[in-house]
């Protein structure tokens, strides 16, 4: 692969890098919803009060389950936490997704 392109690949991977952090920090420091803890399953982001990774839950809405499975199988999430953490990233989506992505 030419120079050039792993450069450009590697600004791209920095700015969706940066994106993740910028959303966790958020959601972390903003909504009290999200824990890291680097003594706590090795730093993965957690709902705050649970040790369920985050991730966990949209892996789930992206395989086509419910909010309502979701819950059903990771009790300790709350339904406002999982409501928040949408409306959450509906936000962020909002305001970083230029229109002529959509033309």
């Amino acid at each position: 692969m030419p120079a050039v392109l792993l450069i450009t690949f590697s600004a791209e991977i920095n700015k969706i890098q940066m994106k993740i952090a910028k959303f966790v920090f958020m959601v972390k420091n903003d909504y009290k919803l999200i824990c890291i803890d680097p003594d706590t399953m090795g730093g993965t982001p957690l709902f705050a009060g649970t040790r369920v990774p985050i991730t966990f839950f949209f892996d789930y809405i992206e395989s086509g389950e419910t909010v309502d499975e979701f819950l059903f199988n990771f009790p300790t999430v709350t339904r406002d936490q999982a409501l928040q953490l949408l409306e959450i990233a509906k936000k962020m989506l909002i305001q970083q997704v230029p229109d002529e992505n959509f033309a």
